[in-house]
């Protein structure tokens, strides 16, 4: 019998807060805070879920479909879910914390159009419709900022690559908060005002013109892209742990970039469905990062998705290169594309299986080494342990094999002899 204990895992659980302090979350105020916040976000996510579902939705000004709204809502409830989980377990961190924020943002953005919309049926009496008609035209500004500057120059530690990224942090919070404050006192004339009531805290003259133009500048953005930068630069110089927490994040944020890209390109409805989806991805991805949890799968995940990406492209170019061709050779005997369609359809069913071994172990060679490199060294064992008769030399493999593979702190091997129940 042999008892291992994986050098991974030993690592990420050395990370992990035992059980012990894990039962005495609801002893720190931060944890009921984290909790109230998420009970705000839920109960904002209720009401705009109601609002969806009770008649009469489709006689208000400006509203977006329901089932966009519900997809909208499935993925921004994530962000404040799993900002709370942070939050108790990692509460020195303040990732979960930024999670919080920019679910509250986006979350109060949705709820105070669905509010507004119905305070404008005269059946209703809704209280504080213009104070929240405003938060839901700079709560969204605000969740935004954090979410594309805050979160990628923080992760996953909660502090700044360097030095100099913690200046560029400094000035990114000043234009930040001007950016806010601007959202917050434009004047309700101008286009910018997302909101559908006049301001009661608009600013005219020059200061109103001022907020005008700094909300024409796109801040948020560039800040965005350098903070991003920051990211690659945090990965470059990481490894073990910190860059497999990186790989998860990434992941997330390259889905979401490539949904958008396709989205913007094809203006196809389905697709941005799925942009939602890869957002709702984002903190999932970084809360198993955060909580150290599974880490070392992030390398399957990335090899699998190329693979599968590679062989789905290349199938599909298949599949119309077949059609039209044979259509070109078929036409003056059939009148009809079936007898193509079906052809190429069988020829890239049968293509599937071995283009996707011979694809996913090249792939896997770059993008999944360690698991490349153990099934290598598994199969040279698996051939020699045929002609292997030597115990002694059987168990010298063994050692090498499972040090190579599995990387174990420790190992012990505990043989039974025949003679030993005699």
């Amino acid at each position: 019998m042999t008892t291992l204990g994986s050098a991974r895992e030993d690592q990420a659980d050395t990370a992990t807060p035992g059980t012990s302090s894990r039962a005495r979350w609801w002893r720190r105020p931060s944890s009921w805070i984290a909790l109230v916040f998420l009970v705000v976000s839920i109960a904002m996510v209720g009401f705009s879920l109601a609002s969806v579902l009770v008649p009469g939705r489709d006689q208000l000004p400006d509203s977006p479909s329901a089932l966009n709204v519900i997809v909208v809502l499935f993925a921004v409830v994530m962000l404040p879910t799993v900002g709370a989980i942070l939050a108790i377990l990692r509460p020195r961190n303040p990732i979960g914390w930024l999670f919080i924020a920019c679910g509250l943002g986006f979350t109060i953005g949705i709820f105070s159009t669905e509010y507004v919309g119905r305070a404008t049926d005269p059946a209703s009496s809704l209280p504080a419709v213009q104070l929240i008609d405003w938060l839901g035209t700079w709560t969204g500004t605000l969740a935004l900022g954090l979410a594309i500057v805050f979160l990628p120059l923080l992760f996953p530690d909660g502090r700044p690559p360097g030095p100099r990224w913690r200046i560029y942090g400094w000035i990114a919070a000043a234009a930040f908060g001007v950016a806010t404050v601007a959202s917050a006192i434009q004047p309700s004339g101008t286009p910018l005002y997302g909101g559908r009531l006049p301001n009661p805290f608009g600013v005219g003259g020059a200061v109103g013109e001022i907020a005008t133009i700094v909300n024409q500048v796109p801040v948020m953005l560039a800040l965005g892209l350098v903070s991003l930068a920051s990211l690659g630069v945090r990965f470059r110089r990481s490894h073990g742990i910190e860059r497999q927490q990186l790989k998860w994040f990434l992941a997330a944020i390259g889905a979401l970039l490539v949904t958008a890209i396709v989205g913007i390109a094809t203006q196809v409805e389905a697709v941005w469905y799925g942009v939602i989806i890869a957002f709702a991805a984002l903190p999932v991805s970084a809360g198993i990062a955060v909580l150290r949890y599974r880490l070392y799968e992030i390398d399957r995940i990335i090899s699998r998705t190329i693979g599968y990406g590679l062989v789905t492209a290349t199938l599909a170019v298949l599949f119309v290169a077949g059609v039209l061709g044979l259509q070109a050779i078929l036409a003056q005997f059939t009148g009809g594309n079936t007898v193509a369609v079906a052809a190429s359809t069988l020829v890239v069913a049968a293509l599937f299986q071995p283009l996707r071994r011979r694809v996913q172990r090249v792939v896997d060679r770059r993008f999944d080494r360690a698991r490349y490199d153990a099934d290598r060294i598994l199969s040279a064992f698996g051939a020699r342990l045929r002609d292997q008769v030597e115990l002694d030399g059987l168990e010298a493999e063994l050692d090498t094999v499972v040090r190579q593979t599995v990387a174990p702190t420790s190992m012990g091997l505990w043989i039974t002899r025949p003679e030993a129940h005699e």
